[in-house]
């Protein structure tokens, strides 16, 4: 019966779409500013990605040659996060929109993954379905996770519509997931080199918002304990389970995670000095990037970082939330990422804590991963400043 509802007001929004368009035409931007597709320049780029097959929490993919055989070049991969598109800020929204859309024009990824707080206006399933159709013009994959901003409730009417708004549009790859599961979003997008290879996993999950009294209970926190949300047994668990199922039909292969909260081993990285500057700890190997922030990470560690490493596949972690931290690095074997945040509505760089910033200085911007056929990657940034 769900499902039935949220198609309904899907086709109720998608008709009035039309009608606010012209309102936006009429009043020359004063009305509907912040309708997505009235400020974004259409940059098509395409794709030579197919969808091979599909389950309830996953999603098979492959790049493919114009002869229908199976494309042994590399998978490439752009992230960003913390958009912050928000109905009050249309000049904002009109520069993170624009700039993300150039981005992804001129690298032309296999695949583009939002990291969460993307979407968060009053207006959310409306906007969202916007978002969904800029992405839909460009004629890319793409996944979209929540953040904390969009994650109201754990599950829900508001939550299960407004994923199923993205999820039903074509290149969109997200998938629900099984319903026992925490949240909305727990799957797995797995890039195929054969029908019977892996070149790389994908995990994806619903990192939650704040812990609430039925984390508490359920997990044996101390009744006191208040902060940022973590990932639950139950993912973990679910993880877990599918890396060996995957394991048993195409053989070891290397995966990657990505989710809004950070994890607490992003904190091994950096030390906190006076001032509340960070230094690096010594106990990571940083490839780029700074700390300027406390790592906005749950109190409570709940074991995936341990489940990575039991498991041993799992190469990279990606993340958003924290606006001014940017770092890449690699702690006991596995990169730990933050994506590079692409709005322009929230705090950023420039005067955070008090002091000033240059805007080509900002860390806006994305942030490439290169697969290569063997399952190794390459983690790159590209800062908006190049643009500007």
């Amino acid at each position: 019966m769900t499902r039935f509802f949220d198609c309904a007001r899907r086709i109720g929004i998608e008709a009035s779409l039309p009608v606010r368009k012209a309102v936006y035409k009429a009043s020359k931007g004063k009305l509907s500013r912040s309708m997505f597709l009235q400020v974004v320049e259409n940059r098509f780029v395409g794709t030579d990605v197919r969808i091979v097959k599909s389950q309830d929490d996953a999603v098979y993919i492959a790049k493919f040659n114009a002869d229908g055989s199976f494309s042994k070049s590399d998978f490439v991969i752009l992230a960003t996060t913390d958009l912050h598109l928000e109905g009050n800020t249309p000049e904002q929204n009109r520069k993170a929109l624009d700039l993300v859309c150039r981005q992804i024009s001129e690298v032309k990824p296999d695949l583009v993954v939002f990291t969460g707080d993307i979407v968060q206006t009053d207006h959310q399933h409306m906007d969202a379905a916007q978002f969904a159709e800029m992405m839909e013009m460009l004629g890319v994959y793409w996944v979209y996770v929540f953040g904390n901003h969009e994650a109201r409730e754990a599950k829900g009417n508001f939550k299960h519509f407004l994923y199923d708004n993205l999820m039903s549009r074509p290149h969109c790859l997200n998938r629900f997931g099984y319903d026992g599961l925490f949240g909305y979003g727990n799957f797995a997008v797995h890039i195929m080199q054969s029908l019977d290879s892996l070149s790389q996993s994908l995990y994806f999950f619903d990192s939650g918002r704040d812990i609430d009294e039925v984390s508490r209970k359920r997990n044996g926190l101390p009744a006191d304990m208040n902060g940022y949300d973590f990932l639950k047994p139950c993912q973990i668990e679910w993880y877990k389970n599918h890396v060996r199922v995957t394991e048993q039909q195409y053989g070891k292969t290397k995966s990657m995670q990505y989710y809004h909260i950070p994890l607490p081993e992003y904190k091994e990285v950096f030390d906190e000095a006076e001032n509340k500057t960070f230094v690096p700890s010594g106990k990571a190997e940083i490839l780029y990037g700074s700390q300027h922030e406390s790592i906005g990470c749950s109190p409570y560690n709940s074991g995936m970082f341990a489940a990575i490493k039991e498991l041993g596949s799992t190469q990279a972690v990606f993340c958003g939330h924290d606006h001014v931290n940017d770092f890449c690095a690699k702690y006991d074997g596995v990169y730990l990422v933050y994506n590079q945040p692409g709005g322009y509505s929230t705090y950023t760089l420039d005067g955070y804590n008090g002091i000033p910033c240059a805007e080509k200085d900002l860390l806006n911007g994305v942030t490439v991963t290169t697969v290569h056929p063997d399952g190794e990657i390459e983690i790159t940034r590209r800062l908006n400043a190049m643009y500007l």
